[in-house]
């Protein structure tokens, strides 16, 4: 060490600090950079939905959300969906509100949200912004959904491993005309039905849509470097799928 030059020791310190020190770059917390640790992290056993940043970007996108909006919300990504309505929707002041519906038929309690807390909101914001709704299991295939009386939404997104079929049966009739709605699902075949099973109307209990349409997100990362810019080897194949549609008034069906 003695032996080395003024600027081979700072190279040297340099190199080993790169290697062997822990660097921490502190982010604000938003439904972006949220979304994108929990899909980096992800495991293959994963319990919830893993959405990647882009597709939660187009859900939010294709479901309408503004400030201030009433909205239907299944959530079934542990809160990080839950997380960027509420980011859309603004404060407390904007009067914006997230009904959600309760998996529990005795209690009327919210379904695992845990990521809610890393937006670092303050406990008034969510008390005040999410509203738990009662969601019943009947014995057959209608399950029984309750909202509040003053609800009016404006608004479904879902992001779930219901069938989307039974979700949009059970959800849409609550909807306002002209609302829109948007669904995500990792596999095709669940949406592919239930993009056909609304555009032949086939259910009556179903209020008639409009601008369907079933789309997938692609994202392509690249490495910017001097004369070393090119695509990233290692990628992920699909970012899921997407139903999204507007909802007009009913209407008798037409045969």
């Amino acid at each position: 060490w003695d032996k080395k030059t003024e600027f081979s020791r700072a190279k040297y310190l340099k190199r080993k600090a790169k290697k062997y020190l822990p660097w921490i770059r502190v982010i604000k917390p938003t439904a972006a950079t949220i979304s994108r640790a929990f899909f980096h992290r992800a495991t293959s056993g994963n319990k919830y939905i893993v959405l990647r940043p882009d597709a939660l970007a187009a859900l939010l996108s294709l479901s309408n959300l503004r400030c201030g909006l009433d909205v239907l919300c299944v959530d079934g990504t542990g809160g990080v969906l839950l997380g960027g309505v509420l980011e859309r929707l603004g404060n407390e002041k904007c009067c914006g509100r997230a009904f959600v519906p309760c998996l529990d038929t005795q209690r009327c309690t919210l379904p695992p949200i845990d990521a809610i807390r890393r937006f670092n909101w303050p406990k008034s914001r969510i008390d005040n912004t999410i509203v738990p709704c009662r969601f019943i299991s009947n014995q057959s295939d209608s399950p029984i959904f309750e909202l509040p009386p003053h609800a009016s939404p404006r608004a479904l997104i879902v992001a779930s491993k219901h069938n989307p079929i039974s979700v949009l049966k059970m959800l849409l009739p609550f909807l306002l005309p002209s609302s829109a709605f948007a669904i995500y699902c990792d596999y095709l075949e669940p949406l592919a039905l239930c993009l056909y099973q609304l555009q032949r109307r086939t259910d009556p209990t179903i209020p008639p849509t409009v601008n369907l349409v079933l789309s997938e997100t692609w994202l392509r990362h690249f490495q910017i470097l001097p004369n070393r810019t090119h695509p990233d080897m290692n990628m992920s194949a699909t970012g899921g799928y997407l139903l999204s549609g507007t909802v007009l008034a009913a209407s008798p069906l037409v045969t």
